[in-house]
């Protein structure tokens, strides 16, 4: 099932209307890179090994569809960590694993896990993050962050932004969006011009020190009464924690 808008869907793969920010103040924030073309999705640091992202990020970086995606299909991706700046410093490492929530389809399970070939070494600049066990309550002012575009059709920075944005209440939320599930909320600015955009997707959406979504998808870039939808964490937390656990 297609999640439908009255006009064009934007998969937020900069963040808009943010500022700059330092690597300190979001340490688990990463940047999925194709080693050739350089950086395309967000993701967050769990462990030394795992990262957590958005199943659309690596739909067709693979021929498979779903499950764990062999290592000879991701050679030509790469995680950096560690750096303000998508293109230079921090650590590079090579990816090992690729695995898709088995149930993603349409943008519901968009999660996914990505495992990398040599740990991290944690310090101020790289360090893992807690997933939230409950969803944040409506209103919760939240901060998201990526190196997406600054706007519709602009272009992405080579320094990572955040911004903050407030929870919204789902039901609400499902009278401007077709087919949001459980797995499913919303956050934003109600009067447009904060928010996500192309190249955020997979990034964090952070409340106090817990990760509580990740960038999915919406109708373009911080547009008044479209919010952005991220992945529920809390409900695919489960999942998230056996697959590390098992693997």
């Amino acid at each position: 099932m297609t999640k439908k808008t009255s006009g064009k869907l934007c998969r937020h793969t900069r963040i808009v209307g943010g500022t700059p920010a330092n690597i300190k103040d979001h340490p688990y924030q990463i940047s999925l890179q194709h080693v050739y073309s350089g950086h395309f999705c967000g993701g967050s640091i769990l462990n030394k090994y795992w990262i957590v992202t958005a199943a659309h990020c690596l739909i067709g970086r693979s021929t498979a569809n779903c499950g764990v995606l062999k290592e000879a299909n991701i050679n030509a991706i790469q995680v950096r960590a560690g750096s303000s700046y998508k293109h230079e410093g921090g650590t590079v490492r090579k990816v090992y694993e690729m695995t898709i929530h088995p149930r993603y389809q349409n943008f519901d399970y968009d999660v996914a896990l990505v495992k990398v070939k040599s740990p991290f070494h944690f310090n101020d600049r790289i360090k893992p993050i807690s997933m939230a066990s409950t969803p944040p309550a409506v209103g919760t002012c939240v901060v998201v962050s990526g190196w997406g575009l600054l706007y519709q059709g602009g272009y992405s920075p080579a320094q990572l932004q955040h911004v903050e944005v407030d929870i919204k209440d789902i039901h609400r939320c499902a009278s401007t969006y077709y087919g949001l599930t459980p797995r499913m909320i919303c956050a934003g600015w109600s009067a447009g011009g904060k928010g996500v955009c192309q190249m955020d997707s997979g990034g964090p959406l952070v409340s106090g020190s817990e990760l509580v979504g990740i960038v999915s998808w919406g109708y373009g870039c911080a547009v008044a009464g479209y919010p952005g939808v991220y992945v529920n964490v809390p409900a695919v937390r489960k999942w998230i924690k056996a697959h590390i656990a098992y693997l």
